[in-house]
């Protein structure tokens, strides 16, 4: 097979390399994914985009395990890479770790303290474990930052606000 081996100079543009491995990704082809995103990883460790998108590949590719190791090599080096906070949010969510959510979205919130797209996970969490009243001021927080946020006014609505 000939795209097994990826080789990487130093003079290869690894932008260029790393969109095409996200090419891959997006029509599932995971493993020719990971295949690049490896090789540009070993050449540049320090390329956190590279590091993170194959984390999702792997959480994509339901190997939970494996995503949250690629992601918790970031978060090692750099705790507020707001990418890999949010893709592994997204995993404990996936594989229902509420608690686990939770407490890697207090820790996004603590760098992004008005980041809507993390409120809206806290939200999300919260609904899922029956926390009517932290998704409903969390749901306020959002819309006192941007009243014009139609996903969370849209779930006040439907939720008839969340009534406490």
């Amino acid at each position: 097979m000939a795209d097994t081996v990826v080789t990487v100079t130093d003079t290869t543009d690894l932008d260029a390399l790393f969109k095409k491995a996200r090419n891959l990704a997006y029509e599932k082809e995971y493993v020719k994914s990971r295949r690049i995103l490896n090789a540009i990883i070993e050449k540049k460790p320090d390329y956190y985009d590279v590091q993170s998108f194959l984390g999702r590949t792997y959480a994509w590719d339901q190997q939970y395990n494996e995503a949250r190791t690629a992601f918790s090599k970031v978060l090692i080096e750099k705790p507020d890479f707001a990418d890999a906070l949010d893709a592994l949010i997204d995993v404990e969510i996936w594989t229902e770790q509420f608690t686990l959510a939770n407490e890697y979205i207090r820790a996004a919130l603590g760098f992004y303290p008005t980041s809507e797209q993390f409120l809206m996970k806290k939200v999300k969490v919260s609904l899922q474990q029956q926390d009517k009243l932290t998704a409903s001021l969390t749901l306020r927080k959002i819309l006192e930052i941007n009243p014009g946020n139609k996903e969370a006014l849209k779930m006040l609505n439907e939720t008839g606000g969340l009534k406490l």
